[in-house]
């Protein structure tokens, strides 16, 4: 398919991200914290690329600095170590995108000088070729690694902050962790406010901010660890998609594929998703992919009544029973007989419309189930983590089941079949 990637449907939690920035960009805040807890199929992922998206399009700060987003695994986040590395692998390939995409010799020659002054020689022999081998291998070397060799190895944290500090001060650090809810004492070697004190430790060489996103329990992981959030805390708990924001995303996926009479398809999409971004995201596939077949031009997806709605919707509910069976097998690799349990607690939430009183949950497990309460609590964990349910937004003694129809499927039954116009059938001539 042609043009680019689109992005809607998260524009309030974009503008609360926007709202940050402006903030450390004008000097209001040094640091801030962003925390985003969400259930699988939430859009975690494509929130996290925009939130990278609009930070690539900032101009540099005031004072110099230059807007700096670098990944991290939250199973990593606990290492010193790792967090460096992963600061000087994203600066490292920044400087190099700058050199590969000077457009003139001056440019050039001053983004080689940044970039062996950010490896600590003198000059780089053949620095486009340096740069483009970064882009395509990447970078692994530690910061304290990249010291000038009249520098001494450092031994302790402190003293690598000080030698990588010249280079990090030149940079507006943004931490994007994912699955942020790893980073917990319960991990296995993890070291409780590791994170708290690389954040205190490199503010005074590049301020620091944290933008972690995760499944449900990533606040408590966050304030198990001793995050700071001395300048200010943002947390943002996503829902599933309202009416108008659903809309909004299958309008403009059209819009940029140049899809005509697609308003039956549009209304099909939007009731099959129910409003769960991954489902949405799942049948605007499958729909593209069959609209593409009938495309004369590569942005320009043709005529909708050409092509078969029903086929598409087969195809996206194909794709929405794997994933739900992906999350169910998740839930049974947690523990034994959970997928079980999951299986006999569904009609208790299909009962309650989806939202049944945490008391009757708990009840049914005790009870029905004759599970003790570290079995019952570890059950719920992970049913949360997977996306079986969750706290209800509006109601803190309620649960809710956050992905459309996986009650539904956990007890077998079928998607209802969708109605809609077909393309016309052509009759053959006689010739």
């Amino acid at each position: 398919m042609g043009g680019q990637p689109f992005f809607s449907g998260r524009e309030a939690e974009v503008g609360v991200f926007r709202q940050v920035l402006n903030a450390l960009s004008e000097g209001v805040q040094e640091d801030a914290t962003i925390a985003v807890e969400a259930p699988p199929g939430a859009g975690k992922t494509a929130l996290r690329s925009q939130f990278i998206e609009e930070m690539k399009r900032l101009p540099p700060m005031e004072n110099g600095r230059r807007w700096l987003p670098v990944s991290l695994d939250g199973g990593l986040a606990l290492s010193p170590p790792e967090i460096m590395a992963s600061m000087d692998g994203a600066i490292a390939l920044q400087l190099s995108d700058d050199l590969v995409k000077a457009g003139d010799p001056a440019s050039q020659d001053e983004s080689a000088k940044g970039l062996a002054a950010f490896l600590g020689v003198a000059s780089l022999r053949n620095a486009l070729s340096v740069a483009k081998d970064i882009q395509a291998r990447g970078f692994s070397a530690m910061g304290f690694s990249l010291a000038a060799k009249t520098e001494p190895r450092p031994e302790t944290i402190q003293h690598a902050y000080r030698l990588r500090g010249q280079q990090w001060s030149n940079w507006q650090v943004v931490l994007m962790i994912d699955e942020a809810q790893k980073i917990s004492k319960a991990v296995p070697g993890a070291a409780p406010s590791t994170l708290s004190s690389i954040h205190q430790g490199l503010a005074a060489g590049a301020p620091m901010s944290f933008c972690a996103f995760g499944q449900p329990g990533t606040f408590a992981a966050l304030d198990e660890v001793g995050v700071s959030r001395r300048s200010g805390g943002y947390s943002m708990r996503l829902p599933a998609l309202g009416e108008r924001e659903a809309e909004m995303v299958v309008n403009r996926c059209f819009a940029q594929y140049r899809v005509e009479g697609g308003d039956a398809w549009k209304r099909a999409l939007l009731e099959r998703a129910e409003g769960w971004p991954q489902h949405l995201n799942t049948y605007l596939h499958a729909a593209c992919t069959v609209l593409e077949k009938s495309a004369f031009a590569e942005d320009h997806m043709g005529d909708a009544s050409n092509s078969s709605l029903a086929a598409a919707i087969a195809l996206g509910d194909e794709a929405r029973v794997k994933r739900c069976q992906e999350r169910i097998d998740r839930l049974n690799k947690s523990g034994r007989r959970f997928e079980r349990h999951a299986r006999a607690l569904a009609p208790v939430f299909e009962a309650a419309q989806g939202r049944p009183l945490k008391d009757d949950v708990e009840d049914f497990l005790s009870d029905g189930l004759g599970l003790g309460a570290d079995r019952a609590d570890a059950f719920l964990s992970a049913a949360e983590a997977c996306g079986f349910l969750g706290p209800d937004a509006e109601e803190p003694l309620r649960y809710a089941m956050p992905i459309p129809s996986l009650a539904g499927h956990l007890l077998g039954r079928a998607l209802p079949s969708v109605t809609g116009p077909e393309p016309p059938i052509e009759e053959e001539g006689d010739g």
